[in-house]
């Protein structure tokens, strides 16, 4: 469900992460419509790690929260997210906010996309019937320059303070950054796809066309 193992530890582990989550949101007094899990383990292709005692999540967590208030105190997700970071033992605990009325109104992005073809309900109602269809083809190419910006500084913030003693954190921003490279190589010959598996036989493709 939330990887490719398909090892019942690992997704009972993760799963526990996604239920800690899910449970601090709701103990902050946050009111929401929806809770989504996006990005790899959204699509259940997150990455793990084992630490000696159980299996933890690689790099992040994205969450995005579905709120009827237009609304949301952002300080409060910030310092959620800080405290599931440091409780989940990850990198990031990345929490996103929407309001309900925005959703009919969402421009194509790689996250709109994403959270509308390759996310996993929490908790609450699905509401991503009334997000608009999207076509991959169309996707703007300002999305994977924006991409490549956003990996550029995960790159750079590798020699922050609160990084350096950190082997694990250099290696994801890197390969996070090669991926991207990667991402942008079969967008350009074939469209966007946001299972990494397709992407890889999509990249696999193309080198062999070189």
């Amino acid at each position: 469900m939330f990887t490719s193992s398909n090892l019942e530890m690992i997704e009972k582990d993760i799963g526990q992460d996604v239920q800690s989550i899910v449970a601090a949101i709701k103990k902050s007094g946050l009111k929401f419509e929806a809770i989504y899990l996006v990005g790899s383990f959204g699509r259940g292709e997150g990455s793990v790690r084992f630490d000696g005692t159980r299996w933890r999540g690689v790099n992040d967590y994205d969450i995005q929260i579905i709120s009827a208030p237009a609304v949301v105190d952002l300080q409060l997700l910030k310092g959620l997210s800080l405290q599931l970071a440091k409780l989940l033992q990850i990198d990031f605990v990345d929490i996103g906010y929407l309001p309900t009325t925005l959703l009919p109104r969402l421009p194509l992005t790689l996250e709109n996309y994403d959270l509308k073809y390759a996310s996993t309900l929490l908790e609450g109602r699905d509401l991503l019937m009334t997000v608009p269809s999207f076509d991959s083809q169309t996707i703007p190419p300002y999305e994977f320059a924006r991409l490549l910006c956003n990996r550029t500084a995960g790159l750079l913030s590798v020699g922050l303070p609160q990084h350096l003693n950190s082997s694990q954190y250099p290696t994801n921003q890197f390969l996070k950054a090669c991926m991207a490279v990667g991402d942008v190589a079969v967008y350009l010959s074939r469209g966007y796809e946001p299972s990494y598996r397709k992407r890889m036989h999509s990249f696999e493709a193309i080198k062999g066309q070189i």
